[in-house]
Formats: C-alpha cells, sequence, structure tokens
C-alpha cells in the first residue's frame, strides 16, 4: 500500500470514528481525544488530517448529503411521474436504516444552537450538492430555501413531519422491523394525501 492511500485509509477511518462519536457524544460536547481514542489513533494524527473540529464536521456531513443526493438522483433517472415521491421513500428508509448513527448526528446538528453548530450548518447551505434534491423540493415542497419555512405547501408539512418522525424513532433505536412497518404505512397515507383535494404528485422534473 502506498503512503497515499494509507494516508486515505486513516482519513476514511477518521470520518467514521468521528461519525460514531459525534452522534453518540453531540457535536458540541466531542472532543478530537475521543474521535482518536475510537479510530485507534493518537490525537495529533486527527489535527494532522483535520486541523479543526468544524472541518472534520463539515467533512463528515458533507459526505452524507452528497451519497444522499447520488441516491436521489439515481432514483429519479429512472423516470418520471407517480413513481417518484415512492422512490424518494426508498431513498430515505435505506439511508435511515443503513446509517443510525449518520441520522442521529443529523437530527443533533439540525436542532443545535450553539455557535459551533451555525457553523456547521452556514457551510452546509453553500455547498453545491446537485440539483435533485432541489428540484424534488421545489416540487413538492414548495421551496428549495429551508430558511423560509411557511412557503412549504400543505402537503410539504405532512411530509416533512412525518420524515422527521422516523428519523427521530430511528435515532432512538427503533427495531429495524418496526421501522420497515412504519414505512409501508407511510406510503399508504401518501397516497390517500395525494388523491385528497386534487394534491397529485409532481409530473416530470
Amino acid at each position: 500500500m502506498s503512503r497515499q492511500e494509507r494516508a486515505e485509509q486513516t482519513r476514511e477511518e477518521l470520518l467514521r470514528a468521528a461519525t460514531r462519536v459525534f452522534a453518540d457524544r453531540g457535536y458540541t460536547r466531542a472532543t478530537y481525544r475521543e474521535i482518536a481514542e475510537e479510530a485507534g489513533y493518537s490525537r495529533g494524527l486527527v489535527h494532522f488530517h483535520f486541523q479543526s473540529k468544524s472541518l472534520l464536521g463539515v467533512e463528515v456531513t458533507r459526505r452524507a448529503f452528497v451519497r444522499w443526493a447520488e441516491l436521489v438522483a439515481r432514483g429519479l433517472a429512472e423516470g418520471p411521474g407517480n413513481g417518484q415521491l415512492e422512490r424518494l421513500l426508498d431513498v430515505h428508509e435505506a439511508l435511515v436504516l443503513d446509517d443510525r448513527p449518520l441520522v442521529r448526528l443529523a437530527l443533533q446538528l439540525m436542532f443545535d444552537t450553539s455557535d459551533e453548530a451555525r457553523e456547521i450548518r452556514a457551510i452546509l447551505r453553500q455547498l453545491d450538492l446537485g440539483t435533485s434534491g432541489a428540484r424534488i423540493a421545489t416540487e413538492f415542497f414548495g421551496t428549495v430555501d429551508d430558511s423560509v419555512p411557511e412557503t412549504l405547501s400543505e402537503r410539504g408539512w405532512w411530509l416533512l413531519a412525518a420524515l422527521r418522525g422516523l428519523e427521530l424513532r430511528a435515532a432512538l433505536g427503533a427495531p429495524g422491523d418496526q421501522l420497515r412497518g412504519a414505512y409501508s404505512g407511510l406510503r399508504r397515507d401518501l397516497a390517500t394525501l395525494l388523491a385528497h383535494d386534487g394534491l397529485h404528485p409532481p409530473g416530470a422534473i
């Protein structure tokens, strides 16, 4: 293994360890020492790869959003129409069930009022994560700007609340079978919602 390959492997291990520590301790309380111990490396090595905790936090969360955007884009590439929201739910279910530490971290950062967490959110808002998620947000939620939540459509508020609830249940340790059942119920409810009062799924986007 070359020096560059070893460095990349170390960086990947540090990011995975940071995700777990951030999720368990909370971003604000987590320390370099805890991340280093979790990864099995020295604290100095963490500093070498990530000069500040905010850079480490940004990279952990950026990779999560990029992964989400790639999965959404792949699902939407299968074609427009009524199946798009189903595929969006498939993506959400896979992420929630497969990556619970990341779900816990995302929820913590979302509601953390510390200056550190605000800095992370500000940096993330400037990242270009592709247009797929933005298009879904425009068509279904009525906005692409989460800083203006009052512009969300009725169905947008309903689905957003449902998804946050599922994320919270996953973060609190709900068994996988329970979560899969909840997603099945959400799909049934969504079909009813979209058929009510002329609310239809978005077409080609």
